[in-house]
């Protein structure tokens, strides 16, 4: 047999994308994400129910509801707000996955058993996938490298901004499992990120990367 075909280097390859649209981003490498078991995942979900528990101070034995379905970063605002909402404490969802409370008085309901308990079981019903978390398997952390370099950064740009630090070397990237801040955290009010900025320049496509 012949000799293997040269590797491209990361200069060599480019993702491909409907500018801007994320949900048509496509990263020029194979992604081969992480892979658990059910029960890998069950056991998962059962630390942060139990750091949930503790966090909104409510006993380690109180009844929980059973998983609805695995939810995904970019659409876990928008989930969670819906489920709250449903409970009776109206939230609005946003792009970069936070929730807001819409009403007077937040810091009276955040501190309502009844607002606590509702938290808890809406992170019940709708869990964050953990394969999200790392360790994340080396084609995921490429993919991801491509993703900020050919769209994050100048998605970004675009709209006036940059990452607080540059992109490092792939190599480094991934040797850090991913150790870097895409959104910049600016202390002028004036600059800060919009809500339409997270929509259009999400922080990881994990839909793209989950589903190759």
């Amino acid at each position: 047999s012949g000799p293997s075909p040269p590797v491209p280097s990361a200069s060599a390859l480019v993702s491909t994308f409907t500018r801007w649209d994320a949900t048509t981003w496509r990263p020029p490498v194979a992604v081969v994400p992480r892979v658990m078991s059910a029960a890998e995942m069950d056991r998962a979900r059962a630390t942060v129910l139990a750091d949930a528990l503790e966090g909104n101070e409510l006993p380690a034995e109180t009844p929980l509801p059973k998983l609805v379905r695995w939810v995904l970063p970019e659409e876990s605002g928008y989930v969670f707000a819906e489920c709250m909402t449903k409970e009776g404490i109206h939230l609005v969802g946003e792009p970069n996955g936070s929730s807001r409370y819409v009403g007077k008085n937040s810091s009276e309901w955040q501190k309502a058993k009844k607002t606590r308990l509702a938290v808890v079981q809406c992170v019940a019903r709708y869990s964050s996938d953990p394969r999200v978390d790392p360790p994340r398997t080396p084609s995921t952390l490429e993919a991801m490298w491509f993703y900020y370099r050919d769209y994050g950064i100048p998605c970004l740009r675009e709209r006036g901004f940059e990452p607080d630090s540059p992109l490092p070397p792939l190599a480094d990237y991934a040797a850090s499992q991913g150790d870097w801040t895409f959104y910049p955290v600016g202390e002028n009010p004036d600059r800060r990120l919009r809500v339409d900025d997270f929509r259009v320049c999400p922080e990881v496509p994990w839909k793209v990367l989950l589903n190759p």
